[in-house]
Protein backbone atom coordinates (compact mmCIF):
# COMPACT_ATOMS: atom_id res chain seq x y z
CA UNK A 1 0.00 0.00 0.00
CA UNK A 2 1.17 3.82 -1.08
CA UNK A 3 1.55 6.05 1.80
CA UNK A 4 -0.98 8.54 1.54
CA UNK A 5 1.99 11.71 0.42
CA UNK A 6 2.24 9.54 -2.83
CA UNK A 7 -1.70 9.73 -3.31
CA UNK A 8 -2.76 13.50 -2.26
CA UNK A 9 -1.18 16.67 -2.43
CA UNK A 10 1.77 16.78 0.28
CA UNK A 11 1.28 20.61 0.42
CA UNK A 12 -2.67 20.79 0.75
CA UNK A 13 -2.33 17.65 3.46
CA UNK A 14 0.61 19.45 5.70
CA UNK A 15 -2.08 22.81 5.34
CA UNK A 16 -5.25 20.41 6.40
CA UNK A 17 -3.23 19.24 8.90
CA UNK A 18 -2.22 22.72 10.34
CA UNK A 19 -5.73 24.56 9.92
CA UNK A 20 -7.22 21.20 12.27
CA UNK A 21 -4.03 22.10 14.62
CA UNK A 22 -4.79 25.87 14.56
CA UNK A 23 -8.80 25.27 15.76
CA UNK A 24 -7.57 21.97 18.26
CA UNK A 25 -4.35 23.69 19.71
CA UNK A 26 -2.49 20.57 19.35
CA UNK A 27 -0.49 19.50 16.75
CA UNK A 28 -1.57 17.34 14.06
CA UNK A 29 1.70 16.00 12.48
CA UNK A 30 2.23 13.66 9.29
CA UNK A 31 4.91 11.06 10.86
CA UNK A 32 5.61 7.62 9.76
CA UNK A 33 5.00 6.28 6.01
CA UNK A 34 2.22 9.40 5.76
CA UNK A 35 5.33 11.54 5.61
CA UNK A 36 7.93 9.84 2.82
CA UNK A 37 8.40 12.32 0.46
CA UNK A 38 7.30 15.13 2.71
CA UNK A 39 9.84 17.68 4.01
CA UNK A 40 10.18 19.10 7.52
CA UNK A 41 7.09 21.60 7.24
CA UNK A 42 4.97 18.27 8.16
CA UNK A 43 5.76 18.11 11.60
CA UNK A 44 7.01 22.39 11.74
CA UNK A 45 3.65 23.59 10.15
CA UNK A 46 0.89 21.90 12.32
CA UNK A 47 2.94 22.12 15.38
CA UNK A 48 3.72 26.15 15.05
CA UNK A 49 -0.23 26.09 14.19
CA UNK A 50 -1.14 24.84 17.37
CA UNK A 51 1.22 27.19 19.26
CA UNK A 52 -1.22 29.89 18.14
CA UNK A 53 -4.82 29.08 19.13
CA UNK A 54 -5.03 31.86 21.38
CA UNK A 55 -3.17 34.28 19.93
CA UNK A 56 -4.53 37.76 19.67
CA UNK A 57 -1.80 39.50 17.41
CA UNK A 58 0.62 37.86 15.80
CA UNK A 59 4.29 39.36 13.93
CA UNK A 60 5.90 36.70 11.09
CA UNK A 61 9.05 37.37 10.54
CA UNK A 62 10.26 36.22 6.57
CA UNK A 63 6.49 36.79 5.60
CA UNK A 64 6.87 37.47 2.20
CA UNK A 65 8.38 34.40 1.45
CA UNK A 66 6.53 32.28 3.40
CA UNK A 67 5.95 28.57 2.32
CA UNK A 68 2.39 28.27 0.72
CA UNK A 69 1.47 25.75 3.71
CA UNK A 70 2.16 28.56 6.72
CA UNK A 71 0.94 31.27 4.43
CA UNK A 72 -2.50 29.02 4.61
CA UNK A 73 -2.40 29.52 8.50
CA UNK A 74 -1.54 33.04 8.06
CA UNK A 75 -4.29 33.90 6.37
CA UNK A 76 -6.62 32.06 8.49
CA UNK A 77 -5.31 33.76 10.90
CA UNK A 78 -5.65 37.25 9.40
CA UNK A 79 -9.79 35.94 8.83
CA UNK A 80 -9.68 35.29 12.86
CA UNK A 81 -9.85 37.83 15.31
CA UNK A 82 -5.84 38.25 15.57
CA UNK A 83 -4.19 40.69 14.41
CA UNK A 84 -1.52 40.15 11.70
CA UNK A 85 1.60 41.98 10.86
CA UNK A 86 4.65 40.78 8.30
CA UNK A 87 8.28 41.63 8.35
CA UNK A 88 10.94 40.92 5.56
CA UNK A 89 13.33 42.59 3.28
CA UNK A 90 11.58 41.42 0.53
CA UNK A 91 8.29 43.64 -0.51
CA UNK A 92 5.45 40.67 -1.07
CA UNK A 93 4.86 42.27 -4.32
CA UNK A 94 7.86 41.85 -5.78
CA UNK A 95 7.42 37.69 -5.47
CA UNK A 96 3.10 37.55 -5.47
CA UNK A 97 3.91 35.48 -8.85
CA UNK A 98 4.97 32.57 -5.72
CA UNK A 99 2.15 32.55 -4.41
CA UNK A 100 -1.06 30.43 -4.61
CA UNK A 101 -3.63 32.06 -7.05
CA UNK A 102 -6.50 31.49 -4.25
CA UNK A 103 -4.10 33.83 -1.93
CA UNK A 104 -2.93 36.31 -3.56
CA UNK A 105 -5.94 38.73 -2.64
CA UNK A 106 -5.95 38.20 0.67
CA UNK A 107 -2.07 38.26 0.67
CA UNK A 108 -1.54 41.68 -0.47
CA UNK A 109 -4.05 42.84 2.62
CA UNK A 110 -1.92 42.38 5.15
CA UNK A 111 0.40 44.70 6.72
CA UNK A 112 4.07 43.79 5.92
CA UNK A 113 7.16 46.19 7.27
CA UNK A 114 9.49 45.56 4.41
CA UNK A 115 12.55 46.43 6.69
CA UNK A 116 15.40 43.92 7.76
CA UNK A 117 14.44 42.59 11.27
CA UNK A 118 18.00 42.74 12.89
CA UNK A 119 17.75 46.61 12.09
CA UNK A 120 13.97 47.39 12.12
CA UNK A 121 13.49 50.12 14.41
CA UNK A 122 10.35 48.68 17.52
CA UNK A 123 7.14 50.04 16.91
CA UNK A 124 5.19 50.74 19.72
CA UNK A 125 2.87 47.80 18.96
CA UNK A 126 3.44 43.96 20.89
CA UNK A 127 2.69 41.00 19.51
CA UNK A 128 1.31 37.52 21.57
CA UNK A 129 3.01 35.83 19.06
CA UNK A 130 6.34 35.73 17.21
CA UNK A 131 6.69 33.36 14.42
CA UNK A 132 9.56 32.61 11.67
CA UNK A 133 8.99 29.02 9.78
CA UNK A 134 12.06 28.19 7.52
CA UNK A 135 13.15 31.75 8.30
CA UNK A 136 15.78 31.41 11.23
CA UNK A 137 18.37 30.21 9.03
CA UNK A 138 18.50 33.15 6.69
CA UNK A 139 19.01 36.50 9.05
CA UNK A 140 21.56 38.24 8.73
CA UNK A 141 22.57 36.06 6.14
CA UNK A 142 20.53 36.78 3.07
CA UNK A 143 19.75 40.19 1.88
CA UNK A 144 17.33 41.56 -0.58
CA UNK A 145 18.44 42.63 -3.74
CA UNK A 146 17.31 45.76 -5.77
CA UNK A 147 14.18 45.80 -6.95
CA UNK A 148 15.57 45.89 -10.39
CA UNK A 149 16.97 42.40 -10.24
CA UNK A 150 14.23 39.87 -11.88
CA UNK A 151 16.75 37.09 -11.58
CA UNK A 152 16.96 36.52 -7.31
CA UNK A 153 15.08 38.90 -4.80
CA UNK A 154 17.83 38.14 -2.49
CA UNK A 155 21.22 37.17 -2.10
CA UNK A 156 23.86 35.87 0.90
CA UNK A 157 25.89 38.26 2.50
CA UNK A 158 29.65 37.89 2.39
CA UNK A 159 30.02 38.00 6.06
CA UNK A 160 27.59 36.59 8.51
CA UNK A 161 26.60 38.64 11.68
CA UNK A 162 24.55 36.28 13.20
CA UNK A 163 24.08 33.03 15.47
CA UNK A 164 21.42 31.80 17.65
CA UNK A 165 21.88 29.14 20.40
CA UNK A 166 18.93 27.04 22.00
CA UNK A 167 19.52 25.19 25.32
CA UNK A 168 18.73 21.47 24.66
CA UNK A 169 15.19 21.66 25.35
CA UNK A 170 14.33 24.66 23.22
CA UNK A 171 13.04 26.66 26.41
CA UNK A 172 15.55 29.45 25.85
CA UNK A 173 17.03 30.57 22.66
CA UNK A 174 19.73 33.59 22.47
CA UNK A 175 20.22 35.45 19.35
CA UNK A 176 22.81 37.55 18.23
CA UNK A 177 24.14 40.20 15.64
CA UNK A 178 26.50 42.74 14.79
CA UNK A 179 28.09 44.26 17.55
CA UNK A 180 26.72 40.68 19.67
CA UNK A 181 27.75 41.98 23.02
CA UNK A 182 24.59 45.42 22.33
CA UNK A 183 22.45 43.12 20.48
CA UNK A 184 21.86 39.82 22.12
CA UNK A 185 18.29 39.25 22.40
CA UNK A 186 17.34 36.13 24.68
CA UNK A 187 13.94 34.76 23.55
CA UNK A 188 11.90 32.13 25.61
CA UNK A 189 8.63 30.19 23.93
CA UNK A 190 7.01 27.01 24.91
CA UNK A 191 8.91 23.94 23.12
CA UNK A 192 7.26 22.26 20.59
Amino acid sequence: MEPISAIANPEQMILDKALLSLKKGEAQIIAGVDSSGMSERCVEVPSAAALFRDSSSVLDIGFSMSPPEWMGVLLRLSESDSRLVGIDIIDPNRVKSRYRADQVSAEMQIPVRVEDFLTALPERELFDTVAYISTLEHIGIDRATDPSNTATVFERSESVSFFAWADPNFSTCWIGWGNFASRLTRLRHTPI
